[in-house]
Order: C-alpha cells, then structure tokens, then sequence
C-alpha cells in the first residue's frame, strides 16, 4: 500500500476475508485478522465510513478473543481514523482502553526510532 495501490490492497483484502468466511464463522480470529487489514487498506485509500465498519468488526472479534496485541493495534487504528474525522477526544479516548491492563499500541510508522512504532506493553 506505500506505492499507493490502494484500489489493488482492497479488492486482496476483501478476497481474503471471503475466502476466510467461507471457511470460519464471521466471528473468528481468522475473520478478525481480515477485517482489521481491509480497514487498513480502506482508511489508507481515504474511505473513513467503510474503514470504520472494518475496524469495529475487528475490534469486536479481538476484545471477545484477543491476542492483547491484536487488540491494541485494532484501537490504535480507530484513534488513527477518529484523528482522520476530527474526533480527536475520541481519538485518545479509545487508544487509552487499554492503558489500565498496559496494552497500549503506537501505530506511528513515521517516527524515527522503528522500535517504538512495535513496542506493546502487555
């Protein structure tokens, strides 16, 4: 998607995700995976409404059955999108629900030091 072939990344991500739905329910982990990414793609390629209902998707699947990473980069990424939309006490409000348990995700890619950008304190 850096090359900015967004239009390509959506329709792959949507092909996974059907092709995942056919064989798990679409509340699995599998799925979760699927939704997170193709909201990715979406928000990348500026589509905020469509990447927020992937992201909600996701989300719900990663709180129900985790990982606590996968959890965290799904808020990270609505905080991302709320930032996009101007909702930015929403933003910090969602990325912080993870603070108590320190599950906490920096989905910054443009930062300077690339540790930071992984680092997950679980």
């Amino acid at each position: 998607m850096r090359a900015g072939r967004f239009d390509e990344a959506i329709s792959l991500h949507r092909e996974a995700l059907a092709l995942k739905l056919r064989a798990y329910p679409e509340f699995s982990i599998q799925a979760g995976i699927s939704y997170n990414g193709l909201g990715e793609a979406l928000f990348r390629a500026g589509r905020l409404d469509e990447a927020d209902e992937c992201f909600q998707k996701a989300l719900a699947v990663r709180e129900a059955k985790g990982p606590a990473q996968d959890v965290a980069a799904t808020r990270d990424n609505i905080g991302a999108l709320r930032e996009a939309q101007g909702r930015l006490d929403d933003a910090r409000e969602i990325r912080l629900k993870g603070a108590e348990k320190k599950q906490m995700l920096c989905g910054n890619y443009d930062i300077s030091n690339p540790l930071i950008s992984t680092l997950v304190l679980i």
